[in-house]
């Protein structure tokens, strides 16, 4: 797996153990979800 791969894994698992979503995390990185999913 490429070092990309690994990080949006890591990031949705976290996102998902946090209970937040994308939206939740551009939101509170005052960024569009659009952005975050990049």
């Amino acid at each position: 797996m490429s070092t990309t791969v690994d990080l949006v894994l890591a990031l949705k698992a976290e996102l998902k153990h946090a209970g937040m979503t994308y939206a939740d995390l551009a939101r509170s990185l005052g960024m569009a979800e659009s952005s975050v999913k990049r």
